[in-house]
């Protein structure tokens, strides 16, 4: 490589590398909540990545003297793409969408770099232009932190994954407006000071433009957000009332068999003095058979929101006659959001009630298989562990899989993925948890883990 390639080498590296930093530093500071542990580790590899991703492509670029074009852009959002995936635990709906906004912060800068050097810049000598390139590079997307490190960060961290879906053409749209103003402005000479303000004011006006969309989407997944916490929480309230009036009923119940025994002893006595052993044996038996068919309405745990919902499903349960088990060691104040811990038990309850009910009739069921349902529940260390176990069609042995957002399972009741763990994981993952599956023969596990 001769002394000319290497000043080219330079240039490109100078021209690109700190762009292409500053924008992954923004991505980054968006996901960070999301970074696989060790986070120092992840943040090592993703910033390492992203060097040998400019040095190569550097090399290849001026190697095959395409430096003017655009070409090194796919295996710039090949390589972030990459990274992002082995680096952060997101769901592919969150991923794109940073990774394409990420891209727009990048079509952006190398637009406003163009308008800074057009307007202020022309004529004057290379190390000056290179040194507002840079501060154009960084100072832009310095400026869009609060945006991605706050209200972008909030809405990958606590917005549910299911709405989402299709926002990533929000920035492949100006990404594209972005790029299309750029090669306009190379194919129209801009001669005059007036068409040269014309394309200042058209980029400063998609900048804003940019911003306040962006503002406006958060805006709107914030309050999509707060409905479906309300509609949950309405839900759970709902569960709740139920519940308590169950327990009253209870409590009456319990009166009214106290006073009731008090007056079974009186007939026992009697029947004793009476010496009428036959009477005596019949009346123990009647009071066996009331006392065998009484229903369990105890509380199941301290916490009485999780109580609610285990009561619901288990009932639901008893009424299709499947056999359940419940165990659930919690205290009354969970380590988590009492209202996510709730939904997530909530949709794999339902998840092994409605397998269950599938099975009627179905000729795929082991013959010893029979249908039950067990519930566990505790917290270990600052960590919720939720775990719930099925009777379900027989197939092929699933090893324990941890079940993601972006990748799912494939729903029993419609075409796609399971609806029922897509949200418990999206909600595990809220927490810094996850959600893992296991089928053995005709039995079906899920296993959640949310951490405070």
């Amino acid at each position: 490589m001769d002394g000319s390639s290497v000043d080219t080498y330079g240039e490109f590296l100078l021209k690109n590398m700190p762009c292409w930093l500053a924008v992954f530093g923004l991505m980054l500071a968006t996901l960070r909540g999301q970074l696989r542990p060790p986070r120092r580790r992840s943040i090592m590899l993703a910033f390492g990545a992203v060097v040998a991703m400019g040095l190569v492509a550097a090399a290849v670029t001026v190697g095959f003297g395409i430096i003017e074009n655009n070409v090194q852009m796919v295996l710039v959002l090949a390589v972030f793409y990459a990274v992002l995936y082995a680096t952060v635990d997101v769901s592919r709906r969150k991923r794109l969408f940073v990774l394409f906004s990420g891209a727009a912060v990048v079509a952006f800068t190398v637009l406003m770099g163009d308008i800074t050097l057009t307007l202020f810049t022309g004529g004057l000598p290379w190390e000056v232009q290179a040194c507002v390139d840079v501060a154009v590079s960084v100072g832009l997307p310095v400026t869009l932190l609060p945006l991605f490190a706050g209200r972008m960060r909030w809405a990958v961290d606590e917005v549910d994954d299911s709405l989402w879906r299709g926002l990533w053409v929000v920035p492949v749209a100006f990404l594209a407006t972005a790029t299309a103003l750029y090669m306009l402005r190379w194919a129209v000479e801009l001669n005059t000071s007036w068409a040269q303000l014309a394309y200042a004011l058209a980029g400063l006006f998609l900048t804003a433009l940019l911003v306040v969309a962006y503002a406006s989407l958060f805006a709107t997944l914030q309050k999509s957000a707060e409905n479906e916490r309300l509609r949950a929480e309405a839900q759970v309230a709902a569960f709740q009332a139920t519940r308590y009036t169950a327990l009253r009923d209870r409590m009456r119940e319990s009166s009214q068999a106290r006073h009731d025994f008090r007056h079974k002893l009186l007939v026992l006595e009697a029947l004793a003095d009476k010496g009428d052993l036959e009477g005596l044996r019949a009346a123990l038996a009647e009071y066996d058979e009331l006392a065998a068919h009484a229903p369990e309405r105890g509380t199941l745990c301290a916490n009485f929101a999780v109580d609610a919902v285990a009561a619901h499903f288990l009932g639901r349960a008893r009424a299709a006659g499947i056999n359940v088990s419940c165990r659930l060691d919690l205290p009354e104040r969970l380590p988590v959001t009492e209202s996510d811990a709730c939904m997530v038990l909530a949709n794999l309850f339902e998840n092994a009630v409605e397998a269950i009910e599938r099975m009627d009739g179905s000729a795929d069921t082991e013959a010893d298989a029979t249908p039950h349902i067990a519930v566990n529940a505790t917290v270990q260390g600052t960590a919720l562990v939720l775990s719930v176990e099925n009777t379900c069609e027989s197939g092929e042995d699933l090893p324990p899989t941890e079940v993601s957002a972006a990748i799912g399972l494939p729903s029993a009741k419609r075409p796609g993925m399971g609806v029922g763990l897509s949200s418990a994981t999206s909600l595990a993952h809220k927490h810094h948890g996850e959600v893992r599956v296991e089928r053995q023969g005709s039995t079906f596990t899920a296993k959640a883990v949310l951490r405070g």
